[in-house]
């Protein structure tokens, strides 16, 4: 199964790429710092994670994770 990451995926660009891979059958890792909007994207194909990309230390170990 391919995965992809997406970063901002709360709205906008981001929120569209997520519902469009996961339609297309990919495991979506989506990432924003909004949680709430995350969890309305739910999806078998779509996992969720607050992320703040201001800090490094949490956006390297989400990234490695």
């Amino acid at each position: 199964m391919k995965k992809v990451l997406i970063i901002g995926a709360s709205s906008g660009i981001g929120k569209e790429l997520t519902i469009q891979y996961s339609q297309l059958g990919f495991d979506v890792i989506a990432v924003a710092r909004t949680l709430e909007k995350l969890k309305e994207l739910g999806s078998k194909h779509i996992s969720y994670e607050y992320l703040d990309v201001n800090d490094l230390e949490m956006a390297v170990s989400t990234i490695k994770n």
